[in-house]
């Protein structure tokens, strides 16, 4: 590997738990020099089995404390940053120093944060995301200059997403509700989407009646689309809507390994802005297999969005491409329009004025220094958010969230994208 290049490529890895603990080592192994990670959690006992840096002597202590500590004590040429922090709490402007963001993450909205924040950027910065659960795994690349989806494009593939309630739900790999492809799936969705609709009340994941309910209609669903675990146990379905079915050790392995992967191939290939490619130096750096299409040969840069591991049927690995969805709030192209305000009018009066003079429904804005408001964040009932929709323009400059002056904000909606000139009277 060339060290030299390494040496200019600049990591942030989200969420250093199982899957970020793989791609961390895996980094280190690949001669990345400059690696940044963000975590709020602490060590537990129960982590120790499947994240490689822990041991009983770090329990308590927080993982990006001991993850810098180790490396930069068996390393020496490798510069950790460590930030104990949730991802809302930095600037937007900390996040046009990477390169690579690499999603580790085991909730919807903090991915859903973190798309935004690629678009808000002016910068090209490549959000490379991983879920794992059980023994599949998924992997999304998020490329603003490549025309295909981002993670809101997709938004409706993950279950929960519509429910208001769904902060407190996680799933981190992609299920999709219109074709299930395991019993989980079909848990997942029967959960999520079908039990407020049939059963007219709020799950209750202590209710072994809702339980059981649960468990009788995803074995109908998996009948429907002839899975072949249909008889699956209620055990699996309790584990599922309780959250707590364990990652096996050998996804985390793959899922990472995969990711790597992908950042290596887009280096390799000169996606890094300013970056000479790797294939620079090296006439044959990596061998690409024929396409599916018999005679095409797959060209070197990437021509899929998604990748999809499904190791309770084997080893699967699909490469598949969701092309950009043309009303997405995040990722279309924007326009420019002014607009007026006093210093003492609300972030809400703002919103309400987009919904009635415009007409959009979903709608998400930020400014260089923070996102200040995100439909999808209200529905999922994130009190923060709430609440800067009370500030005034005035509270938000002395907040540091705006600038005093040529405001510009970044403004995404169903429609169309645009950047509004905020003028304060």
């Amino acid at each position: 590997m060339h060290n030299r290049m390494w040496n200019d490529i600049h990591i942030l890895i989200v969420g250093c738990g199982g899957l970020g603990n793989e791609v961390i080592k895996n980094l280190i192994y690949m001669n990345v020099k400059n690696i940044s990670i963000v975590d709020y959690d602490i060590v537990e006992i129960s982590n120790l089995q499947r994240q490689v840096f822990f041991t009983k002597e770090d329990i308590g202590s927080y993982k990006v404390d001991i993850i810098k500590k180790k490396i930069e004590n068996k390393y020496k040429d490798i510069y950790v940053k460590k930030y104990t922090k949730k991802i809302e709490q930095l600037d937007i402007s900390f996040y046009k120093e990477f390169n690579f963001i690499i999603g580790c993450l085991d909730n919807i909205e903090s991915r859903i944060y973190l798309n935004s924040i690629i678009f808000c950027l002016e910068e090209n910065v490549i959000y490379i995301d991983g879920g794992v659960e059980e023994f599949n795994g998924s992997i999304k690349i998020i490329n603003k200059n490549n025309g295909l989806a981002c993670f809101q494009c997709t938004l409706d593939h993950y279950a929960g997403t519509e429910n208001e309630t769904s902060n407190e739900k996680t799933f981190p790999i992609c299920s999709i509700a219109n074709i299930p492809k395991t019993s989980q799936d079909c848990i997942i969705y029967v959960m999520n989407i079908l039990f407020e609709k049939q059963k007219k009340e709020k799950l209750n994941i202590n209710n072994d009646s809702h339980i059981k309910w649960i468990h009788e209609e995803a074995q109908k669903r998996a009948l429907q689309f002839q899975i072949d675990d249909a008889t699956f146990s209620y055990s699996l379905t309790k584990q599922v809507v309780k959250n707590n079915i364990p990652t096996t050790s050998s996804t985390l392995l793959i899922i990472a390994s995969l990711i790597t992967q992908e950042l290596y191939k887009l280096v390799s290939f000169g996606q890094v802005h300013n970056i000479q490619p790797l294939s620079n130096h090296n006439k044959v750096l990596y061998k690409y297999e024929k396409s599916a299409h018999v005679g095409e040969q797959q060209s070197p840069l990437h021509k899929y969005s998604d990748i999809l591991y499904v190791g309770s049927k084997g080893i699967y690995i699909y490469y598949y491409t969701i092309y950009k969805n043309k009303n997405c709030v995040i990722c279309n192209k924007k326009k420019y329009l002014h607009i007026y305000f006093k210093k003492v009018d609300t972030l809400n009066s703002l919103v309400k004025f987009l919904h009635t003079k415009y007409n959009f429904n979903k709608i998400s804005i930020s400014s260089q220094y923070a996102i200040l408001y995100i439909t999808s964040k209200i529905k999922c009932g994130l009190i923060n958010y709430e609440q800067k929709l009370n500030n005034t323009f005035q509270e938000l400059i002395n907040q540091g969230k705006i600038t005093e002056k040529n405001i510009y904000l970044n403004v995404q909606t169903d429609k169309c994208d645009f950047v509004l000139l905020v003028h304060l009277e």
